[in-house]
């Protein structure tokens, strides 16, 4: 008799089609129960790749959108095969999906398909990310002008940054329920975009250059000075009073840290 961990490997494989289901048949064959074992078995696999299809479908509605119902039917079929879930909850099913299409090749001609991928990725983590607090800015120009430059001012931890060759905000603006109809050019450029839930509802939003790299180098844990420095690296212009004010008023940090 196989062990317990075999017989579930068994009815992975077969479910994840890595396998065909005769040994499982053979012993589920003298469990008095019908269906036959063949066709119990087949409706089991059924069933869990039709859910997982499912739970992938709802947390990338925009891929699926862009691509269809069909396609995205074969193309959940193939990750859940190459990727299948390894914790009990379904809550960031896909988190590889991104990098599944870079390498699948029915894809190969949506290049920017992955990144739109990576971006939803990004909603839901945000969406589950821990509650927390957002800085007051009243409590941060309170502080001494010569201690701002020393300051490290960590994220709140719903932000997510992501940085894409495609107008991948631009995209996912336009295949939101209700959006209207338009046109989106692909070579319109790059896009640095912001996820945040400082609440209960989660933001997308593009942001230029310096204020990303900006974000980026206070994601690093540097202080304010040296962000400051890596933002006008990229613009000499950039007004960080102005920055810094939208970047409070949006809550993406939870607090200050004093050297």
């Amino acid at each position: 008799m196989p062990t317990l961990h075999e017989l579930h490997r068994h009815l992975r494989d077969f479910v994840l089609d890595r396998a065909d289901g005769a040994p499982l048949a053979s012993l589920l064959a003298p469990v008095p129960a019908p269906p036959p074992a063949a066709e119990r078995l087949s409706i089991h696999r059924n069933c869990t790749q039709i859910g997982l299809a499912d739970a992938l479908a709802d947390a990338f509605p925009v891929v699926r959108r862009l691509v269809g119902d069909d396609f995205f039917a074969a193309l959940a079929r193939a990750h859940v095969r190459a990727h299948p879930p390894r914790a009990a909850t379904l809550l960031f099913h896909g988190a590889d999906l991104a990098r599944f299409l870079r390498d699948w090749p029915p894809v190969a001609s949506l290049p920017w398909l992955a990144d739109v991928a990576r971006l939803e990725s990004s909603w839901t983590q945000a969406y589950h990310a821990a509650e927390a607090p957002t800085l007051d800015p009243a409590d941060l120009f309170a502080l001494p002008e010569d201690m701002l430059e020393r300051l490290m001012l960590p994220l709140h931890p719903s932000v997510r940054l992501m940085a894409s060759p495609w107008p991948v905000a631009t995209i996912w603006r336009a295949n939101q329920p209700g959006a209207p109809e338009r046109r989106i050019h692909l070579g319109q450029g790059a896009e640095r975009v912001v996820i945040r839930r400082p609440r209960a509802e989660v933001f997308i939003e593009t942001l230029s250059p310096a204020a990303f790299s900006f974000l980026l180098a206070l994601q690093a844990r540097q202080d304010l000075g040296c962000a400051w420095k890596s933002a006008l690296d990229g613009d000499a212009d950039f007004d960080l009073a102005t920055e810094l004010a939208a970047m409070l008023h949006r809550g993406l940090f939870r607090g200050y840290e004093l050297p």
